[in-house]
């Protein structure tokens, strides 16, 4: 069913929240930071005619109420694919290169079989001729789907630079009991392709019993020390006067902030992380190339212990082009050989 403007705007705002209760006021200032303009008394009616058909959940937050969706009910999918496909039209009719971009890569994604893929931040991004991709399809490591919109990006002059993720993986990450890189992209991106089955992912995953959650991004070049150190010691690399504290940063986050630090002795830490921990390296060659960083961890990747998570990390950056002197390997030693894990 078609819903009016003001209940468009407070589905796009909860669900860029999603497992976070806000308040009407709440509500009311995430619409106005997201459309530029809201009103409490038309956003309170929609709140309210949204409970009525049993889309809302509401807890109390203080001495007031907070409203969340309901990812279990019927209504949602359809509701939420809907807002999905009204953003999508909005910005491709305010944006003739933006269209074109995303028509040629929805025929590389449906002749590739990606079950639906989501942009992160994609106005900011396309505004900086560049693009950020979630794809969750059944081949994540498809090189014949890398080089099909690596042939889109030349063709219209995008840097597009995209995750692989699997069904399963992505129902996982979706559901972490704590801040992860994956629920972090989802709470700023859009589901362009194939909606219907982004939101159904989410119902299937709220019907299981997991707790869905979009936690708050977290920007890697603006990482506190503190919480670079507290998450280095917790992952097995701890540092004289380093943070006991901190907010829990994911194994390949940590990795990137430690390559981002202005310390050697901090960047070091990135290959003790590597060798000491599991990881995805497709998630990792990802947030490398995001934040500019792929070179660097090639050269750390050089100076730890092989194995196979390593090598698999190794050769997807060599396949973005990443390549490192093979004298610069000395710079990041002297911490992994304190720990015992250099190459």
């Amino acid at each position: 069913m078609g819903v009016d403007e003001t209940t468009y705007r407070t589905l796009i705002a909860l669900s860029r929240n999603i497992g976070r209760g806000l308040s009407i006021a709440e509500l009311v200032e995430e619409i106005r930071r997201l459309h530029k303009s809201a009103y409490y008394a038309n956003t309170y009616h929609a709140v309210h005619n949204l409970m009525r058909e049993g889309v809302l959940e509401v807890s109390r937050l203080g001495r007031s109420s907070a409203v969340s969706l309901n990812l279990t009910a019927y209504p949602v999918v359809d509701l939420l694919a809907e807002s999905e496909i009204r953003q999508k039209r909005a910005i491709l009719t305010s944006d003739p290169a933006a269209r074109r971009a995303i028509e040629g890569l929805e025929e590389v994604l449906r002749r590739g079989g990606v079950e639906f893929a989501c942009a992160i931040q994609i106005q900011k991004n396309f505004r900086l001729r560049r693009l950020e991709l979630l794809l969750v399809t059944r081949k994540p490591n498809d090189h014949a789907l890398s080089d099909a919109i690596a042939s889109v990006a030349t063709r219209e002059n995008l840097r597009i630079d995209w995750l692989g993720l699997s069904h399963g993986e992505f129902i996982e990450y979706l559901s972490s009991a704590r801040p992860h890189p994956i629920p972090e992209m989802l709470s700023e991106s859009i589901a362009f392709f194939l909606p219907q089955l982004f939101w159904s992912a989410l119902f299937e995953a709220a019907t299981q019993g997991r707790r869905v959650r979009f936690w708050t991004p977290t920007d890697l070049r603006k990482l506190p020390r503190n919480d670079l150190t507290f998450n280095l010691g917790r992952l097995g690399y701890g540092l004289l006067g380093g943070s006991t504290a901190g907010r829990t940063l994911s194994v390949e986050e940590t990795i990137i902030g430690a390559l981002l630090a202005r310390e050697s002795r901090l960047r070091a830490g990135s290959v003790v992380l590597i060798a000491k921990n599991r990881f995805s390296p497709r998630l990792a060659a990802f947030l490398a190339r995001k934040y500019a960083v792929d070179r660097p961890l090639m050269e750390a990747l050089q100076s730890t212990k092989r194995s196979e998570q390593a090598e698999a990390l190794r050769a997807l950056l060599r396949r973005s082009g990443a390549r490192v002197e093979r004298a610069s390997r000395k710079s990041l030693r002297k911490g992994p050989e304190v720990y015992g894990v250099a190459g």
